[in-house]
C-alpha cells in the first residue's frame, strides 16, 4: 500500500496527490478509531471486573457457570462477552477452558494424581469424558497418554 501511494505521489498528477492525501487521512482515521475502540474496551473492563475477579477465584470450581458472570454485572451475555473478548482475546468459556486445561497438563506432568477423573475434577471439569475429549482436542493426545510423550 505504501509503495502504491509513493508511486502515485511521485509519478502522479495533481489528482493523484489528492488521492494520496485522502488515503493518508483514511489511515489516520482508522488508527485513531482503533485507539478509541481499545480505550473503550479497557474503560468498559471496569464494568465486568467484579465477575472476572469471581471467575479467577473460582476458575477450577466445577460449579462455575459462565452464564452467571454477565448476571453479576447486570448486563447481557453478548455485551459481557464483547468486553471480555476485547480485553482477553477469547470469550469467557474459551478462557476458562484454556486455564483448566493448562492446570490439567501440569497435574498430569507432576504425576500427583490417582486417575484421569481426579485430574478432571482438580482442573474444574465435572465430566471426565468431556475433559478427555477437550484435552485431546487441545493437545492432540489423550490425557492418559500425555505424560508418556517424549
Amino acid at each position: 500500500m505504501y509503495e502504491n501511494l509513493e508511486k502515485l505521489w511521485i509519478f502522479g498528477d495533481v489528482s493523484g496527490k489528492y488521492k494520496c492525501l485522502s488515503k493518508f487521512y483514511e489511515i489516520i482515521s482508522f488508527i485513531s478509531h482503533k485507539h478509541d475502540a481499545d480505550f473503550d474496551a479497557k474503560k468498559n473492563f471496569a464494568k465486568i471486573s467484579k465477575a472476572v475477579k469471581y471467575m479467577e477465584e473460582h476458575i477450577f470450581d466445577c460449579n462455575l457457570k459462565v452464564g452467571k458472570l454477565p448476571l453479576m454485572c447486570n448486563m447481557s451475555d453478548t455485551y459481557f462477552r464483547k468486553i471480555f473478548r476485547a480485553n482477553y482475546g477469547l470469550n469467557p468459556a474459551e478462557y476458562i477452558s484454556q486455564k483448566r486445561l493448562a492446570r490439567a497438563k501440569h497435574i498430569i506432568l507432576s504425576g500427583d494424581y490417582d486417575s484421569i477423573a481426579e485430574v478432571a475434577h482438580l482442573s474444574g471439569f465435572d465430566d471426565p469424558l468431556y475433559f478427555s475429549r477437550v484435552f485431546k482436542t487441545m493437545y492432540k493426545v489423550s490425557p492418559s497418554d500425555y505424560n508418556s510423550i517424549d
